[in-house]
This record gives C-alpha cells, structure tokens and sequence, in this order.
C-alpha cells in the first residue's frame, strides 16, 4: 500500500505485517515504515523541534498509525470527551489522516483525527453529495498520551481497511493519503 505522508510530491510505502496487533504509544511498531513532518502546510517554513514521526503498517484487516510528536505547549479541548466524536477538533492540536482509494473522483475520502487528550472524530466525505456520510462510523480505535517530561504527545489507531475501501488490499495497492500534525499558534505567536 503506499501513503503520502505530510507533502503532496512524496509517497511512502507501507509495510504489510500478517498478523492483527494491538494499538500502541510506547515503543516501535515492528518493522513499521516511518516518514517526518517539519514544515508548515506552505512547505516553506521549518521546524526541526516539532518534527513528528510517522509510523505505519497494515495487514490483511487493518492500516496502522502512530505519530509521535513534540510539541512546545498544548491547545486542547478540556475536559476531553473520548466516548464519541468531536466536532470542530480540527481547530485545535490534532493529528490528521485522509485516504480514498478512488482515483477517479478524489472528492470522495475518510477522514481521520486524534488529539493529544484522546479526542477523536471519524467522517466519511463526499464533496459532490454533503450529507452524504451522515452517521457513518469507520469503527477504528484510538489512543493517545501526552507525556509531559518529554514534551511529546503521541497518538496510535487502526482504522478497519473495509472502512476506506471495498476493495481487496495486498502489496502494491495504491491509496490517495495525507498524514500531518496540526499545531495551532497562539495570538503571542508560540504553540498553544
């Protein structure tokens, strides 16, 4: 499978594992394929301190992410609210993926988001018809962690493949992907 990750011009390839795994945020997914972000969404301004690391594989059921990323403060909603979607969590710190196997019409993808508090939001886009994806669930699992010591939040799920494509997925399956971490920026200017 390949995955773009966080710059339109490049591609990843994705390793495929045989077996179902747990989701985790400590230690390294086993031979996990891992890509960094470190620039802004203008590709232009970089910042090496809060280069986050992309790891993912997937197997016959399931694609895997974890991102770890550093951060200098947070901007999260509290109190967090794990048991359902949030809405509008896109306007805080948030990672991102988006992935369509549709090559014709790339209108039509998932979307995917995990915040540092364990916040989480799932959608089915449709650009052509808007309500399209009302009430879709993709059924993926999440978690996150913020670990303050390190100043690194890290966040893990598996995202069911059934949930992005009817179509059987084996090596050299090519998706349309965006992965990237969202840090807002504050009014003084710093991360917040």
């Amino acid at each position: 499978m390949w995955l773009r990750a966080s710059i339109r011009s490049h591609s990843a390839s994705v390793t495929g594992m045989t077996e179902r795994r747990e989701i985790r945020t400590r230690g390294k997914s086993l031979n996990a394929r891992s890509a960094l972000i470190r620039k802004d969404c203008s590709r232009q301004v970089d910042y090496p301190d809060l280069a986050t690391e992309i790891r993912a594989f997937w197997t016959d059921t399931d694609v895997y992410f974890l991102f770890v990323c550093p951060y200098r403060s947070l901007n999260v909603f509290l109190p967090s609210q794990t048991d359902r979607a949030r809405r509008g969590l896109w306007d805080r710190d948030v990672v991102e993926m988006f992935l369509g196997d549709d090559w014709d019409n790339i209108r039509h993808y998932r979307e995917f988001e995990i915040a540092p508090t364990g916040d989480w939001i799932d959608l089915a886009i449709d650009l052509d018809r808007p309500h399209a994806g009302d009430g879709w669930t993709s059924a993926w699992q999440t978690l996150a962690r913020i670990d303050e010591r390190a100043k690194a939040w890290y966040a893990a799920c598996r995202i069911p493949l059934r949930s992005v494509t009817g179509k059987a997925v084996r090596p050299g399956t090519r998706w349309r992907a965006t992965a990237r971490a969202i840090q807002r920026m504050t009014e003084a200017g710093s991360v917040g």
